[in-house]
């Protein structure tokens, strides 16, 4: 009777200490629109100035980034926060959003963009580009890299999304 006494103070002391381990192992993760994580978003409540800090770049869209709690940690200490120990999963996964558009969809965009480049005089016949494309979230806005010399005839442009 004492050993199934003590087999069961033994098991139900057990749960609660195995149950943490498996829950800080699973990554926390978060989305992020800009090139640039900050602090804030890997750390929620933290003061206004620290938060607003650059943590370093984001993965590529549509892409993902593991950050170990520890570097969180030592970017924390490096930005002199009053708390550098806030309860942390030991990882956070951060994506990145994107967003797929289309050949169809681009020889659009580029064709509306290129109708705004174009003196009056000139007049747009056909628009052609090599496939799709993804790109991070948000709107998009196409310009010419350099000033177009525009000439009669068929033109090759760059533009940069």
């Amino acid at each position: 009777m004492r050993h199934l006494a003590f087999t069961l103070a033994f098991l139900s002391g057990l749960i609660p200490a195995v149950t943490p381990v498996h829950a800080a192992k699973r990554p926390a993760v978060i989305t992020v629109r800009n090139p640039i994580i900050l602090l804030g978003e890997l750390v929620p409540g933290l003061d206004p100035e620290i938060a607003n800090l650059e943590f370093g770049p984001a993965p590529a869209p549509g892409m993902s980034r593991t950050i170990r709690a520890t570097e969180i940690r030592a970017k924390l200490v490096n930005a002199r926060a009053n708390d550098t120990s806030p309860m942390l999963p030991s990882f956070v996964r951060v994506r990145r959003e994107a967003q797929t558009i289309n050949s169809i969809a681009l020889e659009e965009l580029v064709r509306t963009s290129l109708q705004t480049l174009l003196p009056p005089s000139f007049k747009l016949r056909s628009v052609s580009v090599r496939g799709g494309l993804v790109t991070a979230a948000g709107t998009l806005s196409i310009t010419p890299p350099q000033p177009i010399a525009w000439r009669a005839g068929r033109q090759l442009v760059s533009l940069r999304l």
